[in-house]
């Protein structure tokens, strides 16, 4: 089995059964392309199936030490947890060496939003005479008014 079929396959799971956002998908593949890498410079080329939850974790030591922010070293836990996980529903592993695996403790946050009035502002240099404007309008009352990412729409 190499990295590249079950990277691929992994792929279309996320996208036709967890129904994954594109920006999620493409993140939690970087980040199996990114273990693949690691297993082929540092591991001699060992394969998804070999690999032990002790190299899953140098993996994510050397990861911290480059400075990367605690969200993103919880991205790439969530993504090599599923990415394992997936390979014992699929059979290929009996075991998923990375169910030990803990990740950073996140705090708190809330996006930055527009306020109100900036809100207000857009909505009133909508030009509403025309098709397009009106559509424009409700596009950006449902985003606002739902507190919608751009993606989400």
């Amino acid at each position: 089995m190499t990295w590249q079929e079950k990277i691929k396959d992994f792929e279309i799971f996320l996208r036709f059964e967890r129904n994954f956002s594109e920006n999620t998908l493409d993140a939690y593949i970087r980040d199996i392309k990114k273990l693949k890498e690691y297993s082929e410079e540092s591991l001699d080329n060992i394969g998804p199936d070999a690999i032990s939850y002790e190299h899953i974790q140098q993996y994510i030591f050397l990861l911290s030490k480059q400075k990367f922010s605690e969200r993103s070293q919880a991205r790439w836990i969530s993504s090599i947890k599923a990415f394992f996980k997936y390979l014992v529903e699929d059979e290929i592993r009996e075991d998923n060496p990375a169910t030990l695996l803990e990740g950073p403790k996140l705090g708190l946050y809330l996006p930055d939003t527009l306020s109100l009035p900036d809100i207000n502002k857009i909505i009133n240099a909508i030009e509403v005479s025309t098709d397009l404007g009106k559509r424009n309008q409700c596009i950006i009352e449902v985003l606002y008014g739902c507190g919608l990412r751009v993606s989400e729409l």
